[in-house]
């Protein structure tokens, strides 16, 4: 490839830069000095020329998404066979790589979106860069190893799906059903948040949402009570306290009432401090970028309630998290799971990249003790679709999100939402509450 493909690719509140021409994988980052949040795509040999260049930008990595490739370009098992990787470099040619992009792109008509700005390299330099990736040149690289989410193609006729879901087990996973060569745009849509948006929703519905936000406030009684049952010295002077997505404050009130001679510390993308007072301190700010500043074991106790959905990678979240954690420290989090809001999804055609359960439980290491971990049901009924929409924009989700193709017209989904058997509508959240303790 070269940057051509990618042109037209957007999302609000980021640059994108192509990085391409693999025959050397020394690159000079300095350029991207200027941006505290970066997230890594790479797309089929992309992904292990992203892992094994990228690490020193990881403080500044969020999320980190593999596309039709993983980090073993030749292999049997975990990649493109070996027989069929040295057979296509063996006969690569003008012809061939036509034949190559045609089942690149699985059918006639993304074919010719493709050649319509396909790249304009030469096919020996092409072939140096095939080279360039068998696995008896690749030794000196150690690439890194985390990944967000896979995503996999099952009509992909280059990486075998089945080599990529083997290389992948323990990743999160999008299966689609496509060709290797897929709509990035709509994997931007889906998995890089809007945070500008994310941060206007929320601001505009600040007034409403303690009123509306019923699901949001019970999680919060829930997360009160399970604190009230850890062994936690909250009302201890020297206690240090971080909160995550202070919002309208319904946490921050109780960590102010129980930790009334210890240090809280608030953080939101929105709003003004909840609380106020001596040891009291409020920052508007990204947390997911933020987290990675703070120095290690600066805190005792970090909560956060129904904000990490909004995150580009709420594990890797997690994980800063822990390190920011004294050795003992508690991490009481709570968040929402696949199938949340299911019934808007499927009239809307969106959704959040949520994660299951397991997935949660499976990508965290073995420095931390779970000591809680459980998902539920929480259904609210409502007499029309539009109080239902009234609904999600006072709590600050409408459920209709922002693409490059624009916003989602809501009376075209008010047409397609239809009652349940009972003559209501129905929405069910997903909540996930999860506690862990650093060892």
């Amino acid at each position: 490839m070269d940057a051509r493909p990618f042109e037209g690719l957007a999302r609000p509140g980021y640059d994108i830069v192509v990085l391409w021409d693999y025959r050397s994988l020394d690159v000079d980052w300095s350029f991207t000095a200027p941006y505290e949040e970066i997230c890594v795509v790479g797309w089929s040999f992309g992904v292990y020329a992203a892992a094994a260049t990228t690490q020193s930008l990881e403080p500044r990595v969020t999320l980190r998404m593999a596309i039709g490739g993983t980090l073993y370009p030749c292999h049997n098992s975990l990649g493109i066979p070996d027989r069929i990787f040295r057979g296509t470099l063996a006969t690569l040619s003008e012809r061939n790589l036509y034949k190559f992009r045609r089942r690149m792109c699985g059918d006639s008509a993304t074919f010719e979106r493709f050649n319509a700005r396909a790249p304009q390299r030469d096919v020996a330099e092409l072939a140096d860069e095939l080279e360039s990736f068998l696995p008896e040149n690749l030794l000196m690289h150690d690439p890194c190893r985390r990944c967000d989410v896979a995503v996999i193609g099952r009509d992909d006729a280059i990486v075998p799906p089945v080599n990529q879901w083997r290389a992948w087990q323990g990743t999160p996973l999008l299966m689609y059903s496509g060709p290797h060569y897929p709509d990035f745009q709509s994997l931007l849509d889906r998995y890089v948040m809007d945070k500008e948006r994310v941060g206007e929703r929320f601001g505009r519905g600040f007034d409403s949402y303690e009123d509306a936000g019923v699901v949001q406030a019970r999680i919060v009684a829930e997360l009160c009570r399970l604190l009230a049952g850890l062994s936690i010295p909250l009302s201890a002077p020297g206690i240090r306290i971080l909160e995550v997505g202070s919002g309208t404050g319904m946490m921050s009130r109780h960590l102010h009432r129980v930790a009334p001679e210890g240090y809280l510390e608030m953080w939101d993308l929105a709003g003004d401090a909840p609380v106020e007072g001596p040891r009291r301190l409020f920052r508007r700010l990204d947390a997911e970028t933020a987290i990675a500043r703070v120095p290690a074991e600066s805190f005792d106790l970090i909560v956060s309630a129904s904000t990490v959905q909004w995150f580009n990678s709420p594990l890797q979240f997690v994980r800063r998290c822990m390190r920011a954690l004294h050795p003992g420290g508690v991490l009481v989090l709570s968040t929402f799971v696949a199938g949340n809001l299911a019934e808007v999804n499927a009239v809307t055609g969106r959704s959040l990249p949520l994660l299951t359960p397991n997935a949660w439980l499976g990508a965290l290491g073995d420095d931390y003790e779970v000591l809680y971990s459980r998902d539920y049901c929480d259904d609210l009924v409502f007499d029309s679709a539009a109080d239902v929409f009234r609904h999600l924009r006072a709590t600050g989700v409408t459920g209709l999100g922002r693409s490059a193709d624009g916003e989602v017209p809501l009376r075209s989904v008010l047409n397609r939402f239809h009652p349940a058997l009972d003559g209501r509508w129905h929405i069910t959240y997903r909540p996930y509450i999860l506690i862990l303790r650093k060892k």
